[in-house]
């Protein structure tokens, strides 16, 4: 195992964010559960005027099956794509397009720049899918989004800040169909951390400025991403990937692309 991932594990410590957010408006997507519910308990114990706590359903007994984000050891179509896929990644960023428009109103108006923070085919083909990996996959095709986004919507032309966070390994309901027996118990007990303690670091993400967009926060640090991500082949991957997501964000909802 990674020492570097061990370190920050065990050693890293946020401290409880303390910027106000008086008068100003949150969203928080899948915060019926986990992270989510976390951090927009941050958010409204630093006076933020409206948390806006946004969910597929607010009934428990569906929590499981719609998340906002989800890993899973099961290979099922969702729409289409595989569920990791669709939930994670194609769902994230038709949101985030869609919601553009609305952004970009309000910094105008109020003189602000807003920011947003993300927690095909091929990754749907049952014969070719390692869902074990699926989950990181997914992780991956964010950061590769995240910057694709930011290349072609720049910081200096751009009014809208987009960035990823890294929560790191904590306490969540996030891997529940996974079957790790007593090696996942050990390793959970051993190395992650409360669910409480890493949404700290959502906050912190929504912080930065346009210095972040494009990039990838984890534990309140910009980080550089991958070694794979910035290889010529991590950039083929990418531009690929990029324009295959904008061309199903486009037949999903026509003309999202303009926002």
């Amino acid at each position: 195992m990674d020492l570097t991932l061990i370190r920050r594990q065990l050693f890293t410590y946020l401290p409880a964010p303390t910027e106000s957010y008086s008068g100003k408006t949150i969203i928080v997507t899948g915060s019926n559960v986990g992270l989510g519910k976390e951090a927009a308990k941050h958010y409204a114990r630093l006076g933020a005027e409206t948390v806006i706590i946004a969910v597929r359903s607010p009934s428990r007994e569906r929590r499981g099956r719609k998340n906002a984000g989800i890993g899973t050891a099961t290979f099922r179509l969702v729409e289409g794509y595989e569920s990791t896929i669709t939930v994670n990644v194609i769902s994230t960023f038709l949101l985030l397009f869609l919601c553009l428009l609305k952004l970009k109103d309000t910094g105008q108006r109020h003189n602000i720049r807003p920011t947003v923070t993300i927690i095909l085919e091929a990754l749907s083909d049952p014969s070719r899918a390692k869902m074990a990996t699926r989950y990181p996959t997914s992780k991956l095709l964010e950061i590769f989004c995240v910057r694709a986004f930011a290349e072609s919507h720049p910081a200096d032309k751009y009014p809208v800040t987009v960035n990823g966070v890294c929560p790191g390994f904590c306490h969540s309901e996030l891997a529940r169909e996974f079957r790790g027996g007593w090696k996942l118990y050990i390793i959970k007990l051993l190395l992650a951390r409360s669910t409480e303690l890493v949404s700290r670091g959502l906050l912190y993400a929504t912080q930065y400025g346009p210095e972040s967009h494009g990039r990838w926060v984890y534990d309140n640090t910009i980080h550089a991403p991958g070694e794979f991500v910035t290889t010529p082949e991590g950039q083929k991957v990418e531009k690929r990937f990029w324009n295959e997501l904008l061309e199903r964000l486009e037949e999903i909802s026509p003309g999202v692309m303009q926002n």
